[in-house]
């Protein structure tokens, strides 16, 4: 009998070769020649602001889960907040396994509160769900104010009465699981969307320093449609994913898919980077080798 432990390998070099056969049939659809002139051509003090704005909206994402966890009684420093919130990114990219940033910072809480497993997990799973929320509602809002004309013919105010039925949904979703999820509901989802939208600016940021001038709308909504697909975790870091949606969203909507496919590859690039601010911080572990036992 296999020993367990090959299970996460298994499931991370599965990540790994689901992304590369994406990023296989991407490339097989536009020019190399394009990306290199693009990259030439960047203008990094843009990347530089898409940079900046994408560790806002990973700093609200972290005042977000302190938010969470006070729910459960967890009075988590906010510093140690952001060194543990960054530590998970950089273990959800590149540590092999199949417990990822989540179950990183899970592991972790149980271990200094002695917090039940249930309500911590839930907070990931709360986390993710209300995150997802605000990406479909920004969605709906762009579909309604701007591509209601390109996309599917659906009136617009249709796109806005779906947009404002997102949360509503999700107060009474959290409240049937357990009421006590929905304190700081308000202030919860403004995080939400706040971190969606300074997303939004960073993934303008880098647009612009391709050399894009017009239809921004186009690339933020296949944008965020993205970012859901890359969330499955099927692929390693959602690359490979992201760039399917562009490639396939052509059809949907008037783009260029070689810009396209480069945003999203800078947009990885920042997030790598970023994820590496975690282990710069080195959230303070005490026992390190029993906490990587759970991903080897």
């Amino acid at each position: 009998m296999e020993s367990p432990r090959l299970s996460p390998t298994l499931k991370w070099l599965f990540k790994i070769t689901v992304s590369a056969v994406a990023l296989y049939v991407v490339f097989r659809k536009i020019e190399i020649s394009q990306i290199q002139k693009l990259v030439c051509d960047l203008r990094l003090s843009l990347v530089f602001l898409a940079f900046v704005f994408f560790n806002f909206s990973q700093l609200t994402s972290a005042f977000r889960y302190r938010k969470y966890l006070k729910i459960v009684d967890i009075q988590l420093n906010a510093l140690r907040n952001i060194k543990l919130y960054y530590l998970g990114m950089f273990y959800n990219l590149f540590l092999p396994g199949g417990i990822g940033g989540d179950g990183y910072k899970v592991w972790i809480l149980k271990k200094e509160y002695n917090t039940p497993w249930k309500p911590l997990i839930l907070i990931s799973f709360l986390e993710r769900l209300n995150g997802l929320a605000a990406l479909v509602t920004l969605a709906l809002v762009i579909m309604a104010f701007v591509l209601a004309r390109e996309a599917i013919s659906i009136p617009a105010p249709l796109y806005v009465l779906l947009a404002t039925l997102i949360f509503p949904i999700l107060y009474l979703i959290i409240s049937l699981i357990d009421k006590k999820y929905t304190t700081n509901f308000k202030v919860i989802t403004l995080q939400s969307l706040s971190i969606q939208l300074l997303q939004l600016i960073s993934a303008y940021f880098i647009l612009a320093s391709l050399g894009l001038d017009s239809g921004f709308a186009s690339y933020l909504f296949l944008f965020l449609l993205s970012s859901v697909a890359a969330v499955l975790p099927i692929t390693l870091g959602g690359v490979g994913a992201r760039e399917l949606v562009f490639i396939y969203g052509n059809a949907l909507l008037p783009i260029d898919t070689g810009l396209a496919v480069t945003f999203s590859l800078l947009f990885f690039l920042i997030t790598a980077l970023s994820s590496f601010i975690g282990v710069l911080f080195n959230a303070r572990i005490r026992n390190p080798g029993t906490a990587l036992q759970c991903w080897l």
